[in-house]
């Protein structure tokens, strides 16, 4: 790649323009992207340094997603760009997600299977991509009654054959527009590839140009065949766009498929979904490749100009959805004439034909002079396809957490142990240089990926919700208030907390409040104490925890947490711990009856072994199955919720625990002994002053047990996935005929007088 190049004449003016933006409201930066684009003077090199120093020019004017003028509001857009433009690296974008790239649900879709309708369409079902190969929904919007939706007329050219899809104002589409324009690098006028939006359809389809087209100002190139079904549009194999019309709101919902475009109506009319930062973002960094680059910033670190030769590395959840990423860059890198116009050292005029490896798969490699291992721009999966033996100089985290990587700990947990590999592919760029590094995404549970990221300060949060306040009551930032009332009635309170508040608690009032944690110094003298027991059947790595919780009850039927654990135990492990537990508590003074309650669907799968262990060691208990009218998974949350009037009315009581309203903090330890326990040990009974309860996990990890259960679980329940705790404390209720201790004084032990 060349270290100099010819400056042109407009140097200084592309200087200027570069300085002025970046401080710019949104109407200033209007009227100098007018001046850019229509003074005859300013020639291409402005245009093409504006892309490379403003992101939000090079999105809407270069890489012509323009429909982001039709957006509520342009302008907030505009700020967010405008700040992970200027911050780019070592951020947490969570932003609220609006996507309105709707079609109404009675339209027709071809699959596999034959003709179904769009509104029917879930997660798994199988599509068509315009090239005729089957593609996998990956996810489905919730029914949308109050889109603002729009009737899109197609036809061939000789106006003999008409479909109709009603579509929604943002929804996108790959077509070609007809232009009169000479487009950079003396492109003649003629049809040009672009993503546009239906709204921006309706502006493109005028009384105009009638000797070209009649009425028609946009098509879109199609050609289908898959196995039975053979489908070839008519005339030269374009469908051409004519009339766009405000319709009736109707019912609609939106998809996302794999690859990004899928084949929607009877005319099999080619439809798209997008990404926003990870897409523009991308591109601007391969387009700063570029010898133009190093112009107007001579200064600038080494590995921001020419010889920076961009490695790219997107990673997503799964596979499919970072090819997707991939697959949407790669088209753009085909369709975009623009991008080898201004920035020709880099992008390839025909990458299919002149790139050495051109593949959503093997990944895309642009112009450069070297040769590294990596190609400039590829995807991988975190859980199911994390590459090794390959560093990139920018490695983006975007869609890393989804719906289903946080049904279950253990997914949570894998998803998190994958990023955390993920951070060894990251190429050091110099000794006192960070990595480069972008994280976005949307939240779907406190305890997510993005929680520990947010929890370990590994990255610094942008939280941008839908509202000024972060609440469902705030005023909207992005969505008129009508649109955002109606967004709140059809959508349930934990996706609206999730994917617009960014605040997976928001969604969920808070159950258990902190005040409730109350402590006790000394347990009382006489108990009744019920071991509790919630298994999980493995110790693999990342499965879910063995609860035990040992709980006291006294004769005010008030409860105490004395002991238990909360970790992944073996099979052999757990009856060590449960026959551990049971001995202890038999021998501490004043323990009346000590009895073993063992959740029912994990004591069928123990039960055995735990009778073949008795017979061998020669001891004898029975171990009791608890079970609820309500038991199994969804209704886990409905037991738990049985401990709330306990703590509520102060009835149950945490070892030396408890929370500060002054310093809004818990402390789980007491440094020194207070007054009651010191009167209790000199009284000769250390037995019952409380300590805290601390246990080693499966890697040999020391853990306060209730600083666990407090901070993982009660905080954030029920929006939390680890609950295993709280499920087992509350199958005391369960326990049948588990009463409080009889306390028994010594003058019932008197005879009773004689007469």
């Amino acid at each position: 790649m060349p270290q100099t190049a010819e400056k042109p004449t407009n140097f200084e003016y592309a200087a200027q323009v570069a300085e002025f933006l970046p401080d710019a409201t949104y109407q200033q930066a209007l009227r100098v992207y007018d001046a850019i684009l229509n003074d005859p003077h300013v020639d291409d090199y402005v245009i093409a340094q504006t892309g490379l120093h403003d992101r939000f020019f090079f999105l809407t004017m270069i890489l012509r997603a323009s429909f982001i003028f039709d957006t509520n509001k342009p302008g907030w857009i505009y700020d967010r760009t405008r700040e992970v433009e200027a911050a780019p690296d070592g951020y947490l974008d969570l932003w609220a997600r609006e996507h309105f790239k709707n079609l109404s649900n009675n339209t027709k879709m071809l699959t596999p299977n034959g003709w179904t309708t769009h509104g029917e369409l879930k997660p798994g079902d199988m599509v068509f991509s315009p090239e005729g190969k089957p593609v996998k929904v990956l996810a489905v919007t919730g029914e949308l009654n109050d889109s603002e939706m729009y009737r899109v007329s197609f036809s061939n050219l000789q106006q003999s054959i008409e479909y109709v899809i009603h579509a929604g104002r943002g929804h996108l589409w790959d077509v070609e527009c007809f232009s009169h324009i000479v487009i950079p690098a003396g492109h003649p006028v003629g049809w040009c590839a672009a993503c546009l939006t239906t709204g921006e359809l309706l502006k493109k389809t005028p009384k105009a140009v009638n000797q070209i087209v009649p009425s028609m100002l946009c098509r879109i190139p199609f050609s289908f065949k898959y196995k039975r079904h053979r489908y070839i549009n008519p005339d030269d194999q374009y469908w051409y766009i004519r009339s766009v019309e405000p319709a009736e709101t109707v019912p609609s919902q939106c998809i996302q498929v794999e690859g990004g475009r899928y084949l929607a109506g009877e005319g099999l009319i080619p439809t798209h979904n997008s990404t926003l930062i990870t897409f523009a973002g991308s591109l601007q960094e391969i387009a700063k490749d570029s010898i133009i680059y190093q112009d107007l910033e001579p200064s600038d670190a080494w590995f921001r100009g020419p010889g920076q030769e961009i490695t790219i590395g997107i990673f997503a959840n799964k596979n499919s959805i970072a090819r997707d990423f991939v697959a949407k860059i790669k088209r753009e890198m085909e369709d975009n004439p623009m991008l080898p116009a201004y920035y020709q050292d880099v992008f390839w005029k025909n990458p299919k034909r002149e790139s050495p490896a051109w593949s959503v798969d093997g990944g895309l490699i642009c112009k450069r002079t070297s040769n590294p291992n990596e190609p400039t721009i590829s995807g991988y999966g975190l859980v199911d396809a994390l590459p090794v033996s390959k560093h990139f100089k920018l490695c983006i985290h975007d869609d890393t957490v989804t719906e289903k990587s946080v049904n279950t700990p253990e997914m949570i947990l894998k998803t998190t142990e994958a990023w955390e590999l993920s951070d060894f592919l990251t190429a050091r760029l110099g000794p006192d240089m960070d990595a480069r590094k972008w994280h976005i995404g949307t939240r779907y549970n406190f305890l997510d990926t993005w929680g520990v990221i947010l929890s370990r300060k590994a990255a610094i949060p942008r939280i941008y919700p839908a509202t000024d306040d972060g609440t469902p009551d705030g005023k909207p930032v992005f969505l008129s208030q009508r649109q955002w009332d109606k967004k709140k009635s059809d959508t349930s309170p934990s996706t609206i907390a999730c994917q617009m508040l960014q605040n997976p608690l928001a969604g969920n009032q808070q159950e258990f409040l902190p005040e409730w944690v109350r402590p006790y110094w000394v347990r009382p003298e006489t108990l009744n104490v019920a071991i509790l027991v919630d298994p999980a059947n493995s110790k693999k790595k990342g499965s879910c925890n063995t609860a035990m919780a040992v709980i006291g009850m006294d004769s005010a039927h008030n409860k105490y947490l004395l002991d238990g654990c909360m970790h992944q135990l073996s099979l052999p492990e757990r009856w060590r711990y449960l026959k551990a537990f049971r001995n202890k508590w038999l021998r501490q003074p004043g323990i009346q009856v000590v009895r073993v309650g063992y959740e029912r669907y994990g004591m069928q799968a123990d039960i055995d072994h735990f009778q073949e262990m008795m017979q061998i060691e020669g001891v004898s208990f029975q171990i009791e199955e608890v079970s609820w009218v309500r038991d199994g998974v969804q209704a886990k949350d409905d037991r738990i919720r049985r401990l709330i009037p306990d703590h509520q009315n102060w009835r149950w009581f945490y070892p030396v625990s408890w929370y500060d309203k002054d310093l809004k903090e818990f402390h789980f330890e007491c440094p020194k002994l207070v007054s009651q326990q010191i009167e209790a040990k000199k009284a000769g009974r250390e037995y019952l002053i409380a300590k805290p309860i601390k246990r080693k996990d499966e890697e040999g990890r020391l853990y306060n047990l209730v600083e666990k259960y407090i901070t993982n679980e009660y905080m954030f329940f029920p929006a939390t996935t680890w609950k295993d705790f709280g499920d087992a404390s509350s199958r005391i209720y369960d326990l049948n005929n588990f009463n409080p201790p009889q306390i028994v004084h010594d003058d019932d032990l008197l005879p009773e007088p004689e007469d």
